[in-house]
């Protein structure tokens, strides 16, 4: 009597993408139990492990991304091989409407790659691990929108015939609902929320600052997640989703929205993508030694320039998004005399296992600079481009860069630099004016500006305003000006007199250790530093957090304390 025996294999993979608090954990491969049955074994085998980013050590598996791996095109799916490549799109068409519990067979993708024979037991799950792991990486990177595969278990329960050999006849992929982030409706809501609030009528760079912005001040950093001494049961996974960045987690009590660098990083992506803007998620360590993530950003000059949102969104602290690292180069110069790759490490493990290198985009060395775009073709379009103006009357070398639908191609740019009033130094005042035809015109829309810093004013915080005239009144608004590559660079409507100031007597703020306007964990360090005696140099007068005269630990714990929300 002929004898067929059947054997179960039932492999789960826990995929916990953490950012900021990423689980380290080896993947464990349980010992198998051999009984003998007429040369047939029988196998029971469980591996488990995380998908969480860990060290740089030596590449265990050879499987799954292609040898001498380079970022290619504008997702990380390219890196893949092409068995790996067959499961990510099957789990995309599969997962990408929803699904927790969905089962997906995956045996057609076995045996088209010659996957479902084998000669031992230990190089089934080797390889089918490795192929579905680096695929399932790649996705969850590549598709943060799909916020229900983030933080989940998956399985792949295996029939396998094992006679003179093993060959697998059964092979049903399922992501299970241990967790559930929202819904398709709940993002695709999300997204067309953000787009009835993101001015998109601009260049690529207003579209990406936009984002940025909104990001920004929707959500608040969620200390309390990244804390030791978080709540009991806290759930800290729906913070590493963009789900997070986008609603209140109800699950925590929470009524405000607030996530962690994971969340902001994924949820910049996912509106970047709603427009067709190529970004990527980065994953690394800032230079403290905490895990990170942050972006990169192609702009129209083809090169790649990185954004960090987190770091920039100092409104809980200040009422202020910062654009410190807000499309940087990797030799940007930002706090502590350090560059934005000194500050953030990034890297291609996003496992504990190391065993899958991915490749990032080369970074442009320098800041993106607005305006820094090629000369556009001649054909097929000959309107398509911009306008760049430039003072005609005199030396003031302000610019000014729209789109040709924005301003006309024969108007020019004039500046009026307004006589100094010997009572107010720390101002300077232009009339700006557009003239086509030997008439004032105004931009049907929204232009670039960039007024150089004015020497006298060299390493003041300026800011611009624009004096708008109503009732008879002067009323001064604030353009939020920016500064790149020594130009105050601001986006403007409207053209009249515009004035450049400092502040001769700026306020002290307590705990702004650095003079930065903000108080944040810079502030926090600088302090700390300077108390080690270091050679640095503070605000003495800010740093007296305590304010009893002295500087001292006692206002380092202070301040320390109220960073992390100890109280007001």
């Amino acid at each position: 009597m002929r004898k067929n025996l059947m054997k179960k294999i039932l492999c789960e993979f826990i995929a916990a993408a953490l950012c900021t608090a990423f689980t380290v954990s080896e993947a464990l491969i349980f010992a198998s139990e051999d009984i003998a049955a007429n040369m047939v074994s029988i196998t029971s085998l469980t591996i488990t492990g995380s998908i969480a980013l860990n060290g740089d050590e030596e590449l265990l598996f050879p499987y799954s991304l292609k040898p001498d791996n380079v970022f290619e095109g504008e997702s990380y799916y390219t890196q893949l091989d092409e068995i790996s490549k067959d499961f990510y799109e099957l789990f995309y068409s599969s997962y990408k409407k929803g699904g927790h519990g969905n089962s997906v067979d995956v045996l057609p993708v076995l045996k088209k790659h010659n996957k479902a024979l084998y000669d031992d037991e230990k190089t089934i799950s080797a390889e089918i691990y490795s192929h579905i792991y680096s695929g399932f990486l790649a996705l969850a990177a590549d598709h943060p929108e799909l916020s229900w595969i983030s933080f989940t278990t998956f399985s792949l329960p295996l029939e396998i015939l094992g006679i003179d050999g093993y060959e697998i006849t059964s092979a049903k992929f399922k992501v299970t609902d241990g967790y559930t982030y929202g819904t398709v409706d709940e993002i695709s809501g999300a997204v067309e929320e953000a787009k009835g609030n993101i001015k998109a009528d601009g260049s690529r760079y207003e579209l990406v600052k936009s984002i940025h912005d909104y990001i920004c001040e929707l959500t608040d950093y969620n200390h309390t997640a990244v804390s030791a001494n978080r709540p009991t049961g806290y759930d800290t996974g729906w913070y590493q989703t963009a789900y997070s960045a986008f609603y209140a987690v109800s699950a925590n009590k929470e009524t405000e929205i607030r996530t962690v660098c994971a969340g902001y990083s994924t949820a910049f992506k996912v509106l970047c993508d709603a427009y067709g803007i190529p970004c990527v998620t980065v994953r690394g360590k800032a230079d403290s030694g905490e895990r990170h993530m942050w972006n990169y950003v192609k702009m129209e000059n083809e090169k790649w320039y990185a954004v960090d949102a987190t770091w920039d969104d100092q409104t809980e602290n200040t009422g202020k998004i910062f654009y410190d690292n807000f499309l940087v180069g990797e030799n940007t110069p930002t706090a502590y005399d350090l560059t934005f790759s000194d500050r953030h490490i990034n890297s291609g493990y996003w496992e504990t296992g190391n065993r899958y290198l991915f490749s990032y985009p080369e970074l442009s060395e320098e800041k993106y600079a607005v305006g820094d775009i090629p000369d556009p073709d001649p054909a097929p379009n000959p309107d398509k481009g911009q306008i760049k103006l430039t003072d005609e009357t005199g030396d003031t070398g302000i610019v000014i860069i729209a789109e040709k639908d924005v301003i006309e191609e024969n108007t020019t740019l004039k500046v009026e630099e307004k006589e100094a009033d010997p009572e107010k130094p720390n101002r300077i005042s232009y009339d700006i004016t557009l003239v086509l035809n030997g008439e004032k015109v105004q931009p049907n829309g929204k232009v670039t500006v960039k007024i150089p810093v004015p020497e006298a004013f060299a390493g003041k915080k300026c800011r611009v305003y624009y004096i708008e005239v109503k009732d008879g009144a002067k009323n001064p608004i604030d353009m939020n000006a920016v500064i790149e590559d020594g130009f105050l660079v601001f986006t403007a409507e409207h053209f009249s007199e515009y004035v450049v100031a400092y502040d001769d007597n700026p306020p002290i703020i307590l705990g702004d250790v650095d003079g930065s306007g903000t108080i944040n964990d810079r502030d926090s360090i600088q302090l700390d530093r300077y108390l080690a005696e270091w050679d640095n140099e503070i605000d003495i007068a800010a740093a007296d957090f305590n304010t009893d005269g002295k500087v001292n630990d006692r206002d380092s714990i202070a301040l320390a304390r109220t960073l992390a929300g100890w109280y007001e």
